[in-house]
This record gives C-alpha cells, sequence and structure tokens, in this order.
C-alpha cells in the first residue's frame, strides 16, 4: 500500500462527494460496501435542521481503485467503508476488514469467492461468517 496513492484516492472521492451535494449541510456521510463483481454506496446528508436525505453518490468515484490499493499481502483488503465529512473540510474514515459487509439483500456467496481469489488472506484472516459464506459457495 502506497500512502501517498491512499491519500490523493481518498482526497479524490472527498472532494467529489462534496462537490455532488450542494450546501448548506452539516454533515455528509459516504457508505460504500464494495466486494468483487458487487458494490454499492450512498451519501447521506445531514441537513441544517437535523434532517438526514439519502443522494446517490457520482459514478466516477475511484473507491474500487483505493480498496485494491489498501490490499495487505496475506489480509485481504476492506468489504465497507465509511467517510465522513464536515463543512470545514475534515474527514474521518472507517474501513472495515473483519465484520460482514452492510447490503442490500443478501449477497451471492460466490461474490466473496471471487472477491478472495482476486484478494487472498490468510486462513487466519478469515473470519467465520467469510468462512460460511466460501462454504456455501463450494456447495453450489
Amino acid at each position: 500500500m502506497s500512502p501517498g496513492r491512499q491519500s490523493e484516492l481518498l482526497r479524490t472521492i472527498a472532494q467529489k462527494v462534496v462537490a455532488a451535494v450542494p450546501p448548506p449541510w452539516t454533515e455528509l456521510t459516504y457508505n460504500a460496501t464494495l466486494v468483487t463483481g458487487y458494490g454499492e454506496s450512498e451519501i447521506l446528508v445531514t441537513h441544517l435542521d437535523g434532517s438526514v436525505v439519502r443522494e446517490f453518490p457520482p459514478r466516477d468515484l475511484p473507491v474500487r481503485d483505493l480498496r485494491a490499493e489498501m490490499y495487505r499481502d496475506g489480509s485481504g483488503t476492506w468489504f465497507s467503508m465509511t467517510l465522513v465529512i464536515t463543512p470545514e473540510g475534515r474527514a474521518s474514515t472507517r474501513f472495515n476488514y473483519t465484520d460482514e459487509p452492510p447490503a442490500d439483500g443478501e449477497l451471492n456467496p460466490r461474490l466473496f469467492a471471487d472477491d478472495l481469489a482476486k484478494f487472498p488472506r490468510d486462513d487466519a484472516h478469515i473470519p467465520d461468517w467469510l468462512r460460511a459464506r466460501l462454504d456455501l459457495a463450494a456447495k453450489r
């Protein structure tokens, strides 16, 4: 992983998310779930009155590039991420490498097998939920 490249990709994602939502707002939360062959994302816009509205993010966000860049040999890469942005330009990120990713509906177990082939993990880095999905994929 190149920290410089990772920072560049995160900066690009943040800039494009901010550009996609007209002000005023008090917080933008970009959520993404990715596995090989599947992806979903959203922007949650918190308005001045505290209401939260879901918006569609731009299509050209380099999130798949970021996920590939953050691959760690033997440990895999993340399944979901959250990026929170304030109007002052502060941003924080969380990456989920181990928990089952949130998704709108049940994901085909084969997607996780394909993901593991693309982003290999040592046995010690395969969580129980992922092992169960891989077992299901092997039976199909």
